[in-house]
């Protein structure tokens, strides 16, 4: 797949999405090369004030001449540029893929400490940009998002890692099966001796599961999924500012996985903004992890009405207190007083999974736990969630996180 089809999928669309919500500011994506941008690729969020220079003679040829000598930086030195443009407003360039020339504009937005300034300097870019006298805003600036100076930053850098990531994953799925599994053994190698610095990056089914128990109100159980993916930043030391990203990256993805189930996300999405700027003050695992609960509790009170909890908290339920079993559909579903189909149906049309599935990401949840308390070999945690063939608890396992259940042991084993 070329870099220009990758950037129109729908996975980009959801993932730049989901950072211009986390990070309350629009994203623009552009072509460009030997000082020129191409048309805009992806645009996602709006800005009443931009909206409105774009529409002022002269008002798009100005944003680009504001944008150019930072995008130009940022591919060259393959890093993320703060800028201001001809507004003042504060944005930053950031380059998406290390072999081809696409960058993103993250932007406006205005720092904390700046926020006096805003409309003073809007005023004067807008003066000459029309080469008029200008003595009142004729848009107002509210929706420009007013963030700590350290908080974008971070989030652009998650999502540039998560952008690269996407692009990696589907390179490696349009390789020959039999490449793939030639080099699986020195990929895993090679996993093995970067780990120090380069955490696994496998979020995705977590902020599934926790998304999951949480409409079912379960939020010991959401916790216990967050703390384990944090465990894992914690073993390899990662600086608390990636840890910051991580953090918004997994609650994002829990938000993700929630509207796609259709509940009602729109207060947890409206504190957001906040709850980014508030993890500045977060120094330790343990203070991002409480911070992200109380904000994911907002999505356990008000994403689903109490009947529809009550079904999935007793689906939860029941799964967790039989994963050392065998667990089939039709016993669950009579249990719970519905159809097979039904259930099925429901997992899959919520929550983008069949039941087996659904039941595989709760045994892998469950075995992480185990591996990293380094107490049990990894034939005996397969035994524990329920799966007594060694070889297809490593298939499931590798297929869910990536790696072997002995090698996440070795990296991670010893941490609770």
């Amino acid at each position: 797949m070329t870099p220009l089809a990758f950037l129109r999928t729908p996975q980009v669309t959801a993932l730049l999405e989901r950072a211009s919500r986390c990070a309350g500011a629009p994203i623009g994506v552009h072509h460009v090369e030997r000082n020129q941008e191409g048309p805009p690729i992806i645009h996602v969020g709006a800005c009443a004030a931009c909206q409105y220079v774009a529409e002022q003679s002269g008002g798009k040829q100005a944003c680009r001449y504001a944008r150019m000598p930072a995008s130009g930086m940022a591919l060259r030195q393959q890093r993320a540029i703060p800028f201001l443009c001809h507004m003042g407003f504060a944005c930053i360039a950031v380059p998406l893929f290390p072999e081809a020339s696409f960058v993103a504009t993250v932007g406006p937005y205005c720092p904390a400490s700046d926020a006096a300034s805003l409309p003073v300097d809007a005023l004067h870019g807008l003066e000459m940009l029309t080469g008029n006298s200008v003595s009142t805003l004729p848009v107002s600036l509210e929706d420009i998002h007013l963030a700590p100076p350290d908080a974008l930053p971070e989030i652009v850098a998650w999502m540039q890692q998560d952008f690269i990531q996407l692009w990696h994953a589907e390179n490696q799925s349009q390789q020959p099966k039999s490449d793939a599994s030639a080099t699986m053994s020195e990929a895993e190698e090679k996993v093995a001796t970067t780990r120090a610095t380069s955490p696994r990056r496998t979020d995705a089914g977590t902020a599934e599961a926790i998304a999951l128990t949480l409409v079912g109100g379960d939020q010991p159980q959401a916790r216990k999924y967050f703390a384990g993916a944090l465990a894992e930043y914690e073993e390899n030391r990662v600086p608390i500012a990636r840890q910051r990203a991580r953090v918004i990256a997994i609650v994002g993805g829990v938000l993700e996985a929630a509207e796609r189930a259709g509940m009602a996300c729109e207060a947890l999405w409206q504190s957001l903004p906040q709850w980014t700027d508030s993890l500045l003050s977060c120094q330790t695992t343990d203070e991002l992890l409480r911070a992200s609960m109380r904000i994911l509790g907002i999505l356990r009170r008000r994403a689903a009405p109490q009947e529809v909890q009550a079904g999935y908290s007793a689906l939860n339920t029941l799964i967790q207190s039989r994963l050392d079993q065998s667990i089939q559909l039709e016993s669950v579903a009579a249990q719970l007083g519905e159809t097979p189909s039904a259930l099925s149906h429901r997992l899959q049309r919520k929550f983008g999974m069949s039941f087996s599935e659904y039941v595989g990401r709760m045994r892998v949840e469950k075995a992480k736990e185990l591996l990293r308390q380094g107490r049990y070999t990894a034939s005996e945690v397969a035994q524990q969630v329920g799966i007594r063939d060694q070889s297809n608890f490593s298939k499931l396992f590798k297929r869910h996180e990536g790696i072997s259940p002995s090698l996440y042991q070795k990296q991670y084993g010893g941490k609770t």
